[in-house]
């Protein structure tokens, strides 16, 4: 995977007030995440399927280190920066209760930390 790459996709998850709006294909993995109104979305069921959502990428990070291939081989964790783009303007918009951004931050670094690990 190329520097550029695994750092935009480490700002992506780690600095939330800096992204810019940018369509995005839809999510690979299909839950509340994917619908375009999250307002009747419960922060607790937000933050569960958020959760979900890192937790299969991480295990499609793992797969693939464990094959050797490169991110770019994966199509689903080629589209994760596009997805997590799409995504952040409504996640900060929740950023104003201090529980539910410390633990988005906690969920997010799981993604963050196995991206770090020499992928």
């Amino acid at each position: 995977m190329s520097t550029s790459r695994r750092n935009f996709l480490k700002n992506t998850i780690a600095t939330a007030a800096a992204l810019p709006i940018i369509g995005a294909n839809k999510s690979l993995f299909s839950n509340n995440l994917n619908e375009d109104n999250w307002d009747h979305i419960s922060n607790k069921d937000l933050l569960k399927d958020f959760n979900e959502w890192v937790n299969l990428y991480v295990t499609e990070i793992r797969n693939e280190k464990a094959l050797g291939r490169e991110f770019k081989d994966n199509e689903a964790l080629v589209h994760l920066p596009e997805q997590m783009e799409e995504m952040m303007p409504k996640f900060k918009a929740r950023f104003e209760d201090a529980d539910f951004l410390k633990e988005y931050i906690k969920i997010s670094q799981k993604l963050t930390k196995e991206i770090d690990q020499s992928f």
